[in-house]
């Protein structure tokens, strides 16, 4: 059973982690893994769904050789992968960083892509938290108002995420929204039936 962690829980681990190993914006998550004496594997042979495995007992990171060409033509979901897999590390195996027995059955956690089980759930936000933490994220927001893909898309490359990852992100903190179109907006919606006066 995977004990909840509230997302205020989740965002603070992520910032300790910042001040910690002193991480900058667009930091080099591989550096990271180092500094945690986590190793990195890329291996062949793994479920086409999954991204990217943590071994506690091992201190590894595995990457799927398979997605290669997509994390080289996408950078973002290469770090996101790997801030996903620190997630579990710092969430999810206490007992390992200690050398006690593991807590993850099968001792080895999943990336996969989609996944809702309440454990990769976690570790997505904590991903989120560590690449784009909430008081460089509204540093960066431009002040004004503002509509369309080309804000997500300079936040994303500033931060060195995906522009699907970066667009979750502002939504989850409420600093953007997708309206009816889809198109991005800054912001919070408009409750239906409400009328809005721009006073925010």
């Amino acid at each position: 059973m995977v004990r909840f962690i509230a997302d205020a829980q989740i965002e603070a681990r992520a910032s300790a982690l910042w001040r910690q190993h002193r991480l900058s914006v667009g930091f080099d998550v591989e550096q990271l893994l180092d500094s945690l004496d986590i190793g990195t594997l890329w291996a062949d042979g793994l479920e086409s769904d999954v991204l990217g495995l943590l071994i506690p007992s091992r201190r590894l990171v595995v990457v799927n050789q398979s997605h290669r060409a997509d994390f080289e033509n996408n950078p973002g979901l290469y770090r996101f992968t790997v801030g996903h897999e620190v997630g579990h590390w710092v969430l999810h195996c206490e007992d390992a960083r200690a050398n006690n027995m593991q807590l993850i059955d099968g001792d080895r956690t999943l990336c996969r892509q989609g996944s809702r089980e309440p454990i990769e759930i976690q570790a997505e936000k904590f991903a989120s938290y560590l690449l784009a933490p909430t008081d460089h994220l509204k540093a960066r927001i431009p002040k004004d108002s503002w509509i369309g893909w080309s804000t997500v898309y300079n936040l994303a490359s500033a931060f060195g995420m995906s522009v699907t990852a970066m667009i979750v992100r502002l939504e989850a903190s409420k600093l953007a929204y997708r309206d009816g179109t889809g198109l991005p907006r800054s912001g919070r919606p408009t409750p239906a039936g409400q009328l809005d006066f721009g006073l925010e």
